[in-house]
C-alpha cells in the first residue's frame, strides 16, 4: 500500500508541475519539450477523478464546463472544446463526440470536490439527450457516442456514419449508475449500512424496489412546488439502517428501523 501511496504522490506532483497551465486555468497534454498541447480535452477533467487537483483547481475545472463556448453544449461533455479549431459538432469520434465512459468520469470527479448540483445538471442533460436521440433515431437505441451539438448519435472518425449502435457496453452508464446516483441522488454503502439521498428533483421520485445488498427497500419522495421546498420521503426497509437526506442546505440523518414505515420531512 505505502508503495501505491507513494507512487500516486509521485504522478499527482508531475501532473500538478506539468500539465497545469495557469493562463488557461486547465489540464492540457504536453509535448516531451514541456510544452503544453493548445487543445482542451475531457480528458483534462480526470485530475478530479484521481484526486490529483486540489479544490481551487476543481472549481476553476468546473467553470469551463459550464461555459456554453467550450463544455457546456446541447449534449454536454464533448471530448474537445467548442473553441477549438478541431472541434466538430457531430462529435466524429473524438473531435467532440460525448461517451458515457468520459462523462461518468467527469460526473464522479465533480462528486469528489462537493460540486454535486453540476454533476447532477450534467447527468440530468445527458440522460435527456440519450432519450431524445432514442426516440428519434433509428434504430431505437444507445449508441456508441452521441453528436454535441444535435440530438443525433455521435459520427465516426469518416464524419458521415454514425457510431455503433447497441452499445450498452458503456453508454448504459447513463440509464444506470449516473441516473440513480446523480440525478435521482441515491448512494449506498451497504457494508456500513447506510444510504444517502441527496433530493434535487421536484417531482415524485425514488424506488420502489432498490437493491440493498440481497434486499430490497423502498424510498419515495413525493412531487412538491420546487427544488427548495421540503420534501416529503417515506421509506420501508426490511434491514435497520440510516438514511442521510440532504435537501439544498438542509441535512436530516434519519434511523430506519426494519420492517417499519418510515414517513418524514426535511
Amino acid at each position: 500500500a505505502k508503495r501505491f501511496e507513494a507512487e500516486f504522490e509521485g504522478i499527482s506532483k508531475l501532473i500538478n508541475r506539468w500539465m497545469w497551465c495557469p493562463k488557461s486555468a486547465f489540464y492540457h497534454d504536453v509535448f516531451l519539450d514541456g510544452n503544453w498541447l493548445t487543445a482542451k480535452t475531457s480528458a483534462g477533467f480526470w485530475p478530479m477523478i484521481a484526486g490529483v487537483a486540489n479544490h481551487e483547481r476543481a472549481t476553476l475545472l468546473a467553470g469551463h464546463l459550464l461555459n456554453p463556448n467550450e463544455f457546456w453544449r446541447y449534449h454536454p461533455v464533448p471530448t474537445l472544446s467548442a473553441d477549438d479549431p478541431n472541434y466538430d459538432s457531430t462529435g466524429k469520434y473524438w473531435l467532440g463526440g460525448v461517451w458515457a465512459p468520459n462523462n461518468a468520469a467527469i460526473i464522479k470527479g465533480l462528486c469528489n470536490y462537493g460540486h454535486d448540483g453540476i454533476a447532477h445538471l450534467i447527468a440530468r442533460k445527458h440522460l435527456e439527450c440519450m432519450v431524445e436521440v432514442e426516440k428519434k433515431v433509428r434504430p431505437r437505441t444507445l449508441w456508441e457516442c452521441y453528436a454535441p451539438d444535435l440530438a443525433l448519435p455521435g459520427t465516426a472518425k469518416n464524419g458521415k456514419d454514425y457510431s455503433r449502435p447497441d452499445f450498452v457496453g458503456w453508454t448504459g452508464l447513463g440509464g444506470t449508475t449516473l441516473f440513480y446516483e446523480n440525478v435521482i441522488g441515491i448512494r449506498s454503502r451497504v457494508p456500513n449500512r447506510k444510504i444517502t439521498w441527496d433530493i434535487r428533483l421536484a417531482e415524485r421520485h425514488g424506488f420502489r424496489k432498490y437493491p440493498f445488498g440481497k434486499h430490497w427497500i423502498s424510498l419515495v419522495a413525493e412531487k412538491r412546488k420546487g427544488s427548495t421546498s421540503k420534501a416529503n420521503i417515506t421509506v420501508q426497509s426490511p434491514v435497520s439502517l440510516t438514511l442521510l437526506v440532504r435537501v439544498e442546505d438542509r441535512i436530516a440523518e434519519v434511523g430506519i428501523n426494519a420492517h417499519q414505515t418510515k414517513a418524514f420531512n426535511v
